[in-house]
This record gives structure tokens, C-alpha cells and sequence, in this order.
């Protein structure tokens, strides 16, 4: 004290009230230099703290009697000089250097209390909350003993820890309060990588030591290392640890809103003990309380431990997170694990997240779509599509037949699933054709056994399995102006050069909301390229029924608008879609003389068009096809194959019987009156969708150069 070693004299002293108090006293050599009010002062002087041994812990400040209350658990009396009415001390340089005296025994005695019964020495430390506001010599002790304490007592303190000896508060650990029961000290101190924790026994039960460490760790003083529940959430990957501690310490993350360890780490645990983490969304996997219901029919459902459905709070939180993730069945739902596969599917997961389904899995997938809503079933249907792979098998170039595992998604339905004619259906059109994919037709029989859910045809194409070419948005759109639809260029690759050319005339320079079919591409090509032309017109008739059939889906892409890109779209009309000027730009059609030919370029045979271009011009649709698909006429239009002959050419034709006339020919006038008739027609928007393009204005100049007048 005063630095000098002194003997200290300790005993337990009983108050009057039945208090009990550890009593600490010593004496000093008295301050030098410094002198007591109207006292004399001699050589030495005597110092006594008392510190609570029971709940009875009202502070006091002694001068030989009581002199003044302080908020601190303690009891301190010294020589202190009273003010004249011994209700408080005196500011005195004397009583300053005397609190400084009482602070070295009350540090000394604290820390011995802390060895002796430390779960006790915590009601002795002072809080910032005790101090008051005042400039007495009381008010100085507290706020000196506060400092004492921080700097002093914190760094000096030892503890007894059972099986390890004296140790100090750097060398031990502490649980954050969220983890009181959650945890053992064996964890706390693991994880906080020291060589114990704090003892219980050194505890007090009101919880002042929390607030006393917290107080010192802001004060730059000696503090254990607190373990928090971000730390300890790190104990989940532990695979000793059981599956109740496991899910103690899950639901005190959930509790506070911490998800990221548990979904990362490997705490779940199977009925036989195996470890997990949680299924993510696109994950084959959920758990079950027993091994029943599709999940488990499909082999991705696994049987939770029976730790996880105990009647507990943690057990009862944990469920209730795992079961809105949609990873927890306990009633075998269909419709939990099928939205489960559709989420894989939507998710665009492959390699290890699609399963390959036998053919009893596919009948008890099909009959838990039964009880799927109607209002999400087909959504859910064509996610799944994606999710799973079924028997299938494509062409290469050279035509070779390869089997594949294929997504129903991605694939069409043979002819044999097809609700057409065979040589009416898609795959009848596609033949051979390299790169489509397509479902074994085995699967008619597959999916006739079970009860009595839907039909194989009725199924498949709920999974996404089509019967005509896919449409998709064009891959080649740019984004040219922020918030506005991506536009596909007017001279994009492999794009066909009637399209550029009908932009050019429109004064645009791009597309909006354009698509492309690149399965119906290659269809139309592989017609082009057959070399049987009985076959090639049949497969070409087939792909029209095709298109005929789905034109209610085609119809809504079949045009887009073209716009001009200046400082924003600037709409120029409208124009055919790239898929359609594909098409119309592809030799799959055979002209009257069984020669392949493009769409654009031929008419239908009828007499209108035979008056204007003969009854033997080539550029007649083939007989036998006008046969097949006559009754198409959406589909012929779009195609640009007009019943009627195009505008153009009928003024030409004009222009024909007039130079015949004036060379001496005769005068036709029946041809005439057909063709003026049809102008006339057109003139007054009469016409039936001919393909031509000249303008009436055009029309009207040619009647000043060439035609017949005294035919008018």
C-alpha cells in the first residue's frame, strides 16, 4: 500500500442487523508532507475495508463513526477529516491521499475475496451506473475504486478452475448469454481456443459478472474471451456432437435470425446417424419421418433422426424452419416433393441434380400429379420436365439413331404419342433430322399401367414434351437503349436476306420481341435435303398439319415490330418474325415441276393465277401438295402463298396483252377484264392477302406507260 509492502489482518465480522462482512485492515505510515484539519497527524495511520458476505450489502464511509453512505458494496473507515457537522467528509488534500490509501486495501482485498469466494467478489465491483454525480470525497473513492478496478483488479485476478490450477481472465473463456444451455464448456473453450472457461462457481447468480466483464472489456481491462453464437454456430460441423445438441444450438440461430451456418454447415443427421447439410432449392434431397411417399419412391428422401421430432421447443422451431425450406416432409406429400422437383428444374440444375427415372418411378410421379392443383400444374409440370431425364434418342448428321437420357422439356413426342395421323405428325415432317430429341415411343405402353391418372400423351406433354417445333427468343437481341425491349438487328448473322431487304424498305434497323426455331429450321432444311420427292412432298405436307395445328401459339409470334434505333425506338410498322422469314427463305416446298423451292417465290394453282401466269408456270405450289394442305390457309399466308396472283404481276401481265396487241396479236379481253377486276380489287382493299408488295400508287403510274386503256 502506498508502495510498501504491509501485513493486512483479515477476519469475518456479524453487524447488530445480522450482516456478515470480510473485514480487511492494516496500518501505514501516515502521508507525508500533507496535514489534517485542526488534528494532529501521527507517524502512522489505520485503514479498514469490509466487503459483503451476504445480501445485506449498504456501503458506508467510517471516520471513527459513520459519516456518509456510498453506493458501493462496501465499508471502508479511515482517519478521514469530517466537515464540522460530521454529515460528510471534507475535500482535504488529506482524505484525497487517504481514498488513494483505501483503494490499494480494497484491491487487495477484492482479489482475495476472488480466490476465496469469487462468485461474491462480483457484488464488490462497481458499475459506471453507481457512480454519481458529485465532487465530494465519497464520490472520488467510487469513481477511484471504478478505475481500480478496470486497470487493478481485472488484470490481477485469479481464479481456481478445477483440474487446471490459478488462472488469470486472459487465459479463460466465456459463453455469450445466447448459449447458456446450448453449449458445454468443453465447447466454449474449444472454440474460444482457451484452456478453460469461467467457472460456474465463480458466478454470481444475478449475472453482475456479465456486466462487470462487459464494463472492462470497454475499459482496456483483462476480460475472458467471449464465445458468441456466431462462434459457436461453427460446433454444427462437429460430428461427435449429438443430434439433440445439434438441434439446441440450430434453434438459437434461428431464434436470432442467423441462417448462413446453418445452411452451410453439416448438421442434419439421418435416422442411421449419417450427416447432412440442408437440401438446397435445387437439390434432389429431402428428409421424412419415415421412408414412405414419392420422395422416397424417387430415392431422394432420407429418414430424419428421431432427435428432430421430439416434443420440444428447439425440436419443434427447427421442424417448423425446415418444413417452410421445403425439406422436411412428415406426411409423405406428393405435392411437396413434386414442387421440390420443379424448383431443380427451374433452377436449371444438372449433372448430379436430375434424376433418371425407371418406369415405376414415372407411373407414381404421373399419379402424384393427381393432386396437384389445378392451378399450378402446369407450371409445375414443365419445371419438372427439366428436372428429370427419361429414355429417349436423336439423330446424328449422318442419320445413325443414338439412344439418350433426355429431359421431357427439351423433347418431342414420337409419332406413336402424337394425337395426329402418323404421317401428320412432327416426327413424320422431321424424319431423320439431325439434333431434335425425342421420348422412346415405348412409353405408351409405360404409362397405360398404374390407376388411373392421366394418359402417357396427357402426362408427357405436361412435362414439357412437344408435338411442333419450339419457339425461343432470339439469342442475337442487344440491349441498345436502358429499359427498353431488346432488339434484334436488321442484318444479324445467318439471317435471311429477304428480312434485311424489308427492313431497309421500312427505314428500320432492328427487331423487337423477335424469335427463332431452330428445331423448325432444321426440319424445313432436312426436307429441302430429301432426296425422294414423293417422301420430301409427304414430309413437307406433315409439316404443315404441324404448324396448322399449333398456329394458335405460332400466330403470337408471327409478327414483331420493326423500329429504328434513335435516341429510342422509333416504330416503323410491322414485319414477319425471323423464324417466319427462315421459313419462307428455305427450299422445303416443291413447285409444279417437283423442283425445291422456297415458300416466298410460289402461289397456289387456281384460276385467277393460272390466267395471270399460265397454266404451266413453275411457280405454282406442287398439285399434290396444294392437295395435302389446302384447308392451311393460315399457315399459306404467312408462308406468303397467296391463292391470288401478286400485284405485280398482274400489272405486268397487262403490260403483256398490250404489247401483244400492239404487235399485231388480238385483243384478249376476257384475260383483260380477270385482270383489271383483280386491281380493282386491291385498289379498294378487297383482295385476299396476296403476297406483293407494289404500291396502288405504283399501279396508277404504270397505267400511264403501258396498259391496255381501251380495255377501261
Amino acid at each position: 500500500m502506498g508502495g510498501r509492502s504491509v501485513d493486512v489482518e483479515t477476519g469475518e465480522a456479524r453487524a447488530g442487523d445480522g450482516s456478515r462482512w470480510l473485514v480487511c485492515r492494516t496500518t501505514v505510515p501516515s502521508p507525508s508532507g500533507i496535514t489534517r484539519s485542526h488534528k494532529a497527524a501521527g507517524p502512522t495511520t489505520t485503514i479498514a475495508v469490509a466487503l459483503p458476505l451476504g445480501p445485506d450489502d449498504t456501503g458506508r464511509i467510517y471516520a471513527g463513526l459513520p459519516v456518509a453512505d456510498t453506493t458501493l458494496a462496501l465499508c471502508a473507515s479511515a482517519q478521514f477529516d469530517p466537515i464540522a457537522s460530521r454529515q460528510a467528509l471534507d475535500d482535504t488534500p488529506w482524505n484525497r491521499a487517504l481514498n488513494e490509501l483505501v483503494g490499494d486495501l480494497w484491491t487487495a482485498a477484492v482479489l482475495w475475496q476472488f480466490r476465496r469466494d469469487p462468485a461474491r467478489a462480483w457484488r464488490a465491483m462497481p458499475l459506471p451506473d453507481d457512480m454519481r454525480d458529485s465532487r465530494d470525497p465519497v464520490a472520488g473513492l467510487e469513481r477511484l475504486l471504478l478505475d481500480r478496478a478496470r486497470a487493478g483488479v481485472s488484470h490481477g485476478l485469479v481464479l481456481d478452475v478445477a483440474g487446471q490450477g490459478p488462472l488469470g481472465l486472459d487465459d479463460l473463456a466465456v459463453e455469450d448469454e445466447t448459449l447458456v444451455g446450448v453449449v458445454t464448456e468443453e465447447e466454449v473453450s474449444r472454440v474460444a481456443e482457451r484452456t478453460a472457461v469461467l467457472p460456474g462457481v465463480a458466478r454470481d447468480e444475478d449475472g453482475r459478472w456479465r456486466e462487470v466483464l462487459a464494463d472492462w472489456e470497454n475499459h482496456d481491462g483483462a476480460v475472458p474471451v467471449t464465445v458468441d453464437l456466431y462462434d459457436a454456430l461453427r460446433l454444427l460441423d462437429d460430428e461427435i456432437r449429438s443430434p439433440r445438441a445439434n438441434i439446441r444450438l440450430a434453434a438459437a440461430g434461428l431464434s436470432a435470425d442467423i441462417y448462413s451456418s446453418l445452411l452451410s454447415s453439416r448438421w442434419l443427421v439421418d435416422s442411421s446417424g449419417g450427416r447432412h447439410s440442408v437440401p438446397r432449392p435445387a437439390e434432389p434431397a429431402v428428409f421424412t419421418d419415415a421412408p414412405r411417399g414419392l420422395g422416397a419412391s424417387l430415392g431422394f428422401s432420407r429418414e430424419i433422426h428421431p432427435a428432430f421430432l421430439a416434443d420440444t421447443d428447439e425440436a419443434r422451431s427447427v421442424r417448423a424452419w425446415l418444413r417452410k425450406r421445403g425439406v422436411l416432409l412428415t406426411d409423405g406429400d406428393a405435392v411437396a416433393v413434386i414442387r421440390r422437383l420443379a424448383a431443380i428444374g427451374a433452377a436449371g440444375s444438372g449433372g448430379l441434380n436430375v434424376l433418371q427415372l425407371t418406369d415405376d418411378q414415372l407411373i407414381e410421379l404421373r399419379d402424384g400429379f393427381a393432386s396437384v392443383p389445378d392451378s399450378e400444374r402446369e407450371t409445375l409440370g414443365r419445371d419438372v420436365g427439366h428436372a428429370i431425364r427419361l429414355q429417349g434418342h436423336r439423330y446424328d448428321r449422318a442419320g445413325k439413331r443414338e439412344d439418350i437420357d433426355v429431359a421431357p422439356a427439351k423433347a418431342h413426342l414420337p409419332a406413336r404419342l402424337d394425337s395426329s395421323e402418323r404421317e401428320e405428325s412432327f416426327a413424320f415432317a422431321a424424319g431423320r433430322t439431325a439434333g431434335l430429341v425425342w421420348l422412346r415411343p415405348r412409353y405408351a405402353e409405360v404409362l397405360q399401367r398404374g390407376g388411373a391418372g392421366m394418359g402417357a400423351r396427357k402426362f408427357l406433354r405436361l412435362l414439357g414434351a412437344e408435338t411442333a417445333p419450339r419457339l425461343r427468343r432470339h439469342p442475337g437481341a442487344r440491349e441498345r437503349f436502358t429499359q427498353s425491349p431488346k432488339g434484334l438487328p436488321a442484318d444479324v448473322i445467318s439471317g435471311p436476306r429477304a428480312r434485311t431487304d424489308a427492313l431497309r424498305a421500312l427505314e428500320a434497323t432492328f427487331t423487337l420481341d423477335d424469335y427463332e426455331s431452330p428445331d423448325l429450321r432444321a426440319v424445313a432444311s432436312g426436307i429441302a435435303a430429301e432426296q425422294n420427292p414423293q417422301i420430301r412432298r409427304r414430309r413437307a405436307a406433315a409439316l404443315f398439319h404441324v404448324l396448322g395445328r399449333a398456329w394458335s401459339r405460332f400466330s403470337d409470334h408471327d409478327e414483331v415490330d420493326a423500329v429504328y434505333d434513335y435516341y429510342a425506338w422509333q416504330n416503323r410498322g410491322r414485319t414477319a418474325a425471323f423464324w417466319l422469314w427462315q421459313l419462307r427463305d428455305t427450299p422445303w416446298l416443291d413447285d409444279s415441276n417437283g423442283a425445291p423451292s422456297a415458300p416466298a417465290r410460289l402461289c397456289m394453282r387456281t384460276t385467277g393465277t393460272v390466267a395471270v401466269y399460265g397454266a404451266d408456270d413453275e411457280r405454282f405450289l406442287h398439285p399434290e401438295t396444294q392437295q395435302l394442305v389446302g384447308r392451311r390457309s393460315d399457315v399459306l399466308r404467312a408462308l406468303g402463298i397467296s391463292a391470288e396472283a401478286r400485284t405485280e404481276d398482274l400489272v405486268e401481265c397487262l403490260q403483256r396483252l398490250r404489247r401483244r396487241e400492239e404487235e399485231g396479236g388480238d385483243r384478249d379481253v376476257p384475260a383483260a377484264l380477270i385482270l383489271y377486276q383483280a386491281l380493282a380489287e386491291r385498289a379498294f382493299g378487297r383482295g385476299t392477302g396476296a403476297s406483293g408488295k407494289m404500291s396502288l400508287g405504283s399501279v396508277l403510274r404504270a397505267f400511264g406507260e403501258a396498259l391496255p386503256v381501251s380495255l377501261w
